[in-house]
């Protein structure tokens, strides 16, 4: 939704609130945006440029557009850094999901992987992720790329390390296994079989 200006009296400082001092088309289209916005007594999900508002990333994302218009009369460059900040915060909790997605399945899909394998198929959808990452950093020209993308980088390490002592577990519960079958084997075989070998 694009919302016409309100009018010049309604953006003077000292303001009542008369709303027939708004622009008609303002308002108009005002109540069409509030009857969408929560039509049929439901709220949508609300989508920031290509991405989803989830509640990780809210509190980010509406500090950044109560920055860009914290004067009241916000410049096109703050308006836009405000959308692009929104955006990355967006597209970095995508980049977590995803990568944790990706880990879970992992741990699905086989019984057990030796730890450089796993390692090496983390590194895989690590890389993936902060490709995917970098690609959103370029398209956008965001300012503070670099450092967005490290403490991605960080918070990929983490989900890692949280998978990784899962797959930890895995392998050892693995090994125990493995080792009571081979006592049991060894309990069943005759001892003059033992005696033998």
């Amino acid at each position: 939704w694009a919302l016409p200006h309100p009018g010049r009296r309604a953006t003077r400082p000292h303001w009542d609130g008369n709303p027939a001092e708004l622009n008609p088309d303002f308002s108009q289209m005002l109540t069409a945006f509030c009857r969408d916005l929560v039509g049929h007594g439901m709220v949508a999900s609300t989508r920031l440029l290509r991405g989803e508002l989830v509640p990780a990333t809210f509190a980010s994302v509406l500090g950044s557009l109560v920055e860009a218009f914290a004067k009241n009369r916000c410049a096109p460059a703050s308006l836009r850094d405000a959308f692009v900040t929104c955006f990355m915060h967006g597209a970095a909790e995508e980049a977590r999901r995803v990568y944790g997605v990706q880990l879970q399945q992992l741990l699905q899909e086989t019984r057990v992987l030796r730890p450089r394998d796993y390692t090496h198929l983390a590194a895989t959808a690590r890389a993936q992720a902060l490709q995917t990452f970098d690609h959103d950093l370029e398209e956008y020209s965001c300012p503070d790329g670099p450092a967005r993308r490290d403490v991605l980088a960080t918070q990929l390490d983490a989900v890692l390390q949280e998978h990784g002592a899962q797959n930890s577990a895995k392998l050892t519960q693995a090994h125990v296994g493995l080792a009571a079958m081979a006592a049991a084997v060894v309990l069943m075989t005759p001892v003059a079989a033992l005696g033998s070998v």
